[in-house]
């Protein structure tokens, strides 16, 4: 992840060029958040995905009121990338070299050691082909989001140039195309394919405008140009967390008795939707204009944002051993996925905090 201060762009004339950016806490906050919402996401799929991904559908303990409302943090991350990256302010080869070497390298280590936790109990040549296949794809679940995140920084180059000169309305232009891509998973409910799309050609009209690249420009937007005192900002942040969270519940909720598969429960879960991307900008207003904590305070929010890549990677791992263990010692009930997640971030905290000691843990945990 990068860290959290600013990179300099066109509207940023008051700062000098051999000025160090100051750290924006409210970042290190995000971060933090999105990281344990992350968990939290993780820890609730236990009580509605049976084995086989089979549909629980009785007793979800909560994990449709807990994961609709944590929808946001994937885009929280890429959101808080563009922020504070874009535009890329060193040379193309310098950023690069740091940021590939500071999440591609762990991205292999772990990739590598979920290969050995996921197929233990396989013969070599298995795990030596699951282990070449990082080139195509994940060894875990949760890792997709690197392959994502790669492509974002690899393409950051590109973007940069035009993020410098394009005025507040180009960006909100490019944003509102991007918004309309957000409807589109709502629109192939009922026309599969939009604007050119067939199965000779799956690059339709819209593509050019969508994914995770809007989040990824939505981050700078928001730092450059949005103006908004702190009480509209928050109370705007509210309603959109409000109305977001509301549309997403209610998608998850209805279809729970009758839909055939998750990736049909979960259509209003999606994190290229309207209703998410409401709560992912309803999330950083509400925050934006939190008071500066305590000097202590700052520290730990710096560290844990610092070490936050590190506890994505690892927390796959401590998860599954609080959960098998936790079943024993409590009862199924709303408190169950809370519980777990909060010791499981712990737990994965304190474990990528004691690897960050090693020699060249940045190879290890970004």
């Amino acid at each position: 992840m990068p860290p959290a201060t600013p990179a300099t762009s066109a509207s940023d004339q008051n700062l000098s060029l051999t000025q160090q950016p100051q750290r924006v806490t409210f970042m290190d906050v995000l971060r933090v958040l999105a990281c344990f919402m992350v968990v939290m996401v993780h820890s609730g799929e236990y009580f509605y995905i049976g084995p086989g991904d089979v549909i629980i559908r009785d007793h979800t303990y909560g994990a449709d009121v807990y994961g609709s409302a944590l929808r946001a943090c994937v885009p929280l991350f890429v959101l808080t990338s563009g922020y504070l990256l874009l535009p890329i302010r060193e040379s193309t080869s310098t950023f690069f070299r740091r940021r590939f070497t500071r999440i591609l390298a762990p991205f292999v280590v772990w990739s590598v050691i979920y290969v050995l936790y996921f197929h233990k109990y396989t013969d070599a040549l298995s795990l030596g082909q699951q282990v070449l296949l990082l080139g195509v794809n994940w060894t875990s679940g949760h890792l997709w989001f690197v392959y994502m995140l790669l492509g974002l920084y690899a393409f950051a180059p590109v973007i940069s140039p035009w993020l410098r000169d394009a005025s507040a309305r180009e960006e909100r232009w490019f944003l509102l195309a991007w918004c309309v891509t957000l409807l589109l998973p709502y629109v192939r409910l009922y026309v599969p394919q939009v604007w050119g799309e067939a199965f000779w050609n799956p690059i339709g009209g819209a593509y050019y405008f969508s994914g995770y690249l809007g989040y990824f420009v939505l981050g700078h937007y928001l730092r450059v140009h949005l103006q908004l005192s702190p009480t509209r900002c928050r109370a705007l942040g509210l309603g959109l967390l409000l109305l977001g969270y509301g549309l997403t519940y209610w998608g998850f909720a209805s279809r729970l008795p009758w839909a055939r598969s998750v990736s049909e429960l979960e259509l209003t879960w999606a994190y290229l939707t309207g209703n998410v991307a409401m709560m992912t900008v309803g999330w950083y207003l509400l925050l934006r204009d939190l008071p500066a904590p305590g000097a202590r305070a700052q520290q730990w929010l710096a560290k844990g944002s610092q070490l936050s890549f590190g506890v994505y990677l690892a927390h796959i791992l401590v998860l599954e051993q609080v959960h098998h263990w936790l079943v024993d010692y409590m009862p199924p009930g709303l408190l169950v996925i809370p519980v777990q997640a909060t010791l499981t971030f712990a737990l994965t905290y304190v474990l990528v905090a004691a690897l960050s000691y090693l020699p060249n843990s940045r190879y290890l945990i970004g």
